[in-house]
């Protein structure tokens, strides 16, 4: 069966996953991160990608970013990961791409579930014991300010001040992704599907002349 084009809509965020390769880990400490980062910085810059959040684990890497046109997600992440490739080489000695196969994206409903995106990538993946290398936790919470993260109006609309906003966060993070909720989001990301409202989901499917959710399992019924 052929491969799904990624359901990319430019000008809207996208929840992205990137799975290391089960041999090794993409990340071992905040100097693989640091390199990953700048990568991604170089390249955001060069293709007019926006990036709203992110979280690296050992495993893998979590994205949240909105690119301008249909082409820029699949830029950006080949260019990160030709940079990136390049450093593993260089401090591991070892050759060939750190991820398992292509990057997993998935369009985000901004208006109902951003910011449980941004939850989920910026905490430790769930059932999981893994600590997250780097984040952009500390940006929202207000622990600092990171030149990677243009905040998207979902979060300023926590709060009139940046105070307000950051409090508003730590509140809301300090709440658990629900596992049920966590699951589905990451199964919807790995096979593609857009995550968010049932409108949302009919107005992509309209828009993209295209199925915006899985075809229901077993048989049609007969008609």
């Amino acid at each position: 069966m052929a491969r799904q084009p990624r359901f990319i809509v430019p000008g809207q965020p996208h929840l992205v996953i990137q799975r290391a390769h089960g041999a090794h880990p993409a990340f071992v400490d905040t100097a693989d991160a640091k390199a990953y980062l700048a990568a991604l910085a170089h390249a955001m810059r060069e293709h007019d990608v926006r990036l709203h959040a992110y979280g690296l684990v050992a495993t893998e890497v979590g994205l949240l970013a909105t690119p301008s046109d249909p082409q820029g997600l699949s830029k950006l992440m080949q260019a990160v990961a030709r940079r990136y490739a390049q450093h593993v080489k260089q401090r591991y000695q070892r050759a060939g791409t750190p991820w398992q196969g292509r990057f997993c994206s998935a369009p985000v409903d901004a208006a109902t579930q951003l910011l449980n995106a941004m939850r989920l990538i910026e905490m430790p993946i769930a059932g999981t014991p893994l600590a997250v290398i780097a984040s952009s936790e500390a940006h929202h919470a207000g622990a600092g300010r990171d030149a990677l993260v243009a905040d998207h109006p979902a979060y300023w609309s926590l709060g009139n001040t940046p105070f307000e906003r950051e409090a508003t966060y730590r509140a809301f993070a300090a709440q658990p992704l629900a596992d049920t909720m966590a699951r589905n989001m990451r199964a919807s990301v790995i096979n593609g599907w857009p995550i968010g409202s049932a409108a949302y989901l009919d107005t992509l499917a309209r828009e993209a002349d295209r199925p915006s959710t899985p075809a229901p399992r077993g048989r049609p019924g007969r008609t």
